[in-house]
């Protein structure tokens, strides 16, 4: 934790289930949440942490990503395991046994319909509306199935991060892609976050970090 003054540090010694994190998310009761790898999930109220594994129910091990929905569930991606939703009470898993196109998922985000979207860098795309799946992929829609990064923007656009594909935007009916031949510094794009000013912030793996305000 960094409070703007000095760094503090929680290992296991603490209470931690691992010192390998893979992400960490803050809902909006203010509970920070830790996916490890391998060793489930840790929420953090300030003063203890409490730890939740594949004893209490959830399907793997080893989180790769944290989101909360509108309605406050979490969702969780695993490597190996899909996904987990969390309503405060149990853990509900949805994998390829239920239509999603894998089951290592390395992003989710939520677009302004409330579907969720989940992102793998293997077989692309998933969008659940709360009863059925619809894939998507190279073959069909995406320029890139491998998928690094999911971001939904203040207007309600999912942008999608690829490895060696680029960036794209999906305003719910068209999908428009942005490479390295509209000026993208590097088509594999890992990380996406919008600031203040609603300019998208693209993070690439060779290519530093490009700011996009839409023009």
């Amino acid at each position: 934790i960094y409070d703007g003054k000095t760094f503090k540090r929680y290992t296991t010694g603490d209470g931690l289930s691992s010192n390998n994190v893979n992400c960490v998310y803050e809902d909006r009761k203010g509970l920070i949440w830790i996916g490890t790898v391998g060793a489930g999930l840790c929420s953090f109220d300030g003063h203890s942490f409490t730890t939740f594994n594949s004893d209490r129910g959830l399907v793997n091990d080893e989180i790769t990503t944290i989101i909360e929905d509108k309605s406050g569930k979490l969702w969780l991606g695993t490597n190996g395991g899909a996904v987990c939703s969390y309503d405060g009470e149990a853990f509900t898993s949805f994998t390829t046994k239920q239509g999603l196109s894998n089951n290592c998922v390395w992003s989710i985000a939520e677009d302004k319909k409330g579907m969720m979207w989940f992102a793998d860098d293997l077989a692309g795309l998933s969008r659940f509306d709360g009863e059925s799946v619809i894939n998507y992929n190279s073959k069909s829609t995406l320029i890139n199935h491998k998928i690094y990064g999911l971001y939904n923007d203040k207007q309600g656009n999912i942008w999608i991060g690829t490895r060696e594909g680029g960036i794209s935007c999906f305003d719910g009916k068209i999908l428009t892609t942005y490479t390295t031949e509209q000026g993208l510094s590097n088509n594999y794009v890992v990380g996406i976050t919008e600031d203040s000013k609603g300019r998208l912030w693209f993070g690439t793996f060779g290519g530093g970090v490009n700011c996009f305000d839409g023009k």
